[in-house]
C-alpha cells in the first residue's frame, strides 16, 4: 500500500531518481575499476616480478580505496533513504508541498474525485467550472452523496476590481518566463501580447462561470454557491479534504500545497469565512425552483438557447440584472460555456 504522504517530502520524485542513477552509475564505474585492478593483482601474484616492486602494493591501496567508495556511495544512498521514510511517517504535517506547473491540473482533479466539500478563492473560477464541476456533479450523481462547492469570484459588477484584474493579466502576459520582473522592468514593453484579458472577456468568463455552477447546482446532491469578491488576487486557492493547493495567475509557475493534517489548512479555512463574510452571496440551492423554470441547457447545447436562458439566469438575480444589456459580455461567455475546457 502506497503512503499518502509519499509526494509530500520536500524534494521532488525525479530528483529522487536522478540521484539514485547516478549513485548507481558511479558504483558500476568504480566496480568495472575494480574489477580491473583484481585482475591485475593476481596477474602480479601468478608472476611475481623479480626483487622488490612496490606496483602490487599500490594496487592493493587502490582497490581498497574504491571498495570503500563504493560501501560509501551504497551507505550514502541507504541513509538517505532511510532519513526519506523516516521524515515520511514522522512529521506529515505543515510541509510545503512543491507542485509543477504541468501537475497541476492532474492534481487539482484527483483532488476532485475524492472529496465532499470543494472551495475555490480566485479570481474568475475558469478551470473549477470547466474541469472540477463535472467531476464533482458525476460523483453526486454515482455515489449519490452530497458535494459542496463554493467559489469565490470577482464580482464583475465592480468596476474598479475587475479594471485592476484585467490590468494585471496584461502584465503577466508581458512575460514569457519565471523571471517577470526583468521583462516588465524595461523601459519598451513587446509589441505584441499572445493574450490579452480586457474587460468584456473577464465579465464574460465571470457569467460563463455562473452559468455553469448553476447548471451543476440543478443535480440534487450538488450544492453550489458563489461568493462575488470586491477585489482580485494574484493567487488561486483550491481547497478540498485532503489539501489545500494554491497557484497563480501565470500558466509558467508552479504551485505549493498543505496537507490537511497541518496547521496551515485552516488558515485558508478563515479566509474562507473571512471573505464570505464581505462578499455578495448567490446560494443556488434556494433558487432551485427558479432555475428549473429557465430549463438551462446543457453546455454541449444550442448556442442560441443557452444565450436566451443565460440572459433570464442573470436577470433571477438583482445583482447581476444590469449584465443582461451588455450584448459583447454575453456573446463571450456563451462561447465559453460551449467551450469549457481549461486547464491550469
Amino acid at each position: 500500500m502506497s503512503n499518502p504522504f509519499d509526494e509530500q517530502m520536500p524534494s521532488r520524485k525525479k530528483h529522487v531518481i536522478a540521484a539514485t542513477l547516478m549513485i548507481a552509475a558511479l558504483c558500476i564505474v568504480l566496480f568495472l575499476v575494480n574489477v580491473i585492478i583484481s585482475g591485475e593483482i593476481a596477474h602480479e601474484i601468478s608472476q611475481p616480478p623479480v626483487g622488490d616492486s612496490g606496483w602490487s602494493r599500490s594496487l592493493s591501496i587502490l582497490k581498497s580505496v574504491i571498495e570503500n567508495l563504493i560501501a560509501g556511495a551504497i551507505a550514502a544512498l541507504l541513509l538517505a533513504t532511510m532519513f526519506r521514510t523516516i521524515v515520511n511517517f514522522i512529521d506529515p504535517r505543515d510541509r510545503v508541498i512543491e507542485i509543477s506547473s504541468g501537475d497541476i491540473t492532474k492534481r487539482l482533479k484527483r483532488n476532485a474525485r475524492t472529496t465532499q466539500k470543494y472551495t475555490f478563492i480566485g479570481n474568475t473560477a475558469t478551470f473549477v467550472t470547466a474541469s472540477v464541476l463535472p467531476i464533482l456533479v458525476d460523483l453526486a450523481r454515482l455515489t449519490n452523496r452530497p458535494r459542496q462547492i463554493d467559489l469565490f469570484i470577482l464580482d464583475p459588477m465592480n468596476k474598479p476590481a475587475v479594471e485592476s484584474y484585467s490590468a494585471f493579466k496584461k502584465q503577466i502576459a508581458n512575460a514569457n518566463s519565471v523571471v517577470s520582473d526583468q521583462r516588465d522592468a524595461q523601459w519598451v514593453r513587446p509589441s505584441t501580447m499572445n493574450h490579452i484579458d480586457t474587460e468584456a472577456k473577464v465579465l464574460g468568463k465571470l457569467v460563463a462561470a455562473i452559468y455553469l455552477a448553476a447548471f451543476a447546482s440543478l443535480q440534487t446532491s450538488m450544492e453550489v454557491r458563489i461568493f462575488l469578491r470586491r477585489s482580485f488576487t494574484p493567487f488561486r486557492t483550491d481547497m478540498t479534504d485532503k489539501e489545500v493547493v494554491l497557484t497563480q495567475e501565470s500558466t509558467k509557475e508552479g504551485a505549493v500545497a498543505f496537507s490537511s493534517l497541518g496547521d496551515f489548512y485552516s488558515w485558508y479555512h478563515k479566509e474562507a469565512v473571512a471573505q464570505q463574510n464581505q462578499a455578495v452571496s448567490i446560494e443556488f440551492a434556494a433558487s432551485r425552483a427558479e432555475l428549473l423554470k429557465i430549463s438551462l441547457p446543457h453546455p454541449t447545447g444550442d448556442k442560441h438557447k443557452i444565450r436566451i436562458a443565460l440572459v433570464e439566469l442573470l436577470d433571477l438575480f438583482t445583482h447581476l440584472q444590469p449584465l443582461t444589456y451588455r450584448i459583447d459580455v454575453v456573446s463571450y461567455a456563451v462561447d465559453r460555456i460551449t467551450k469549457p475546457t481549461h486547464s491550469y
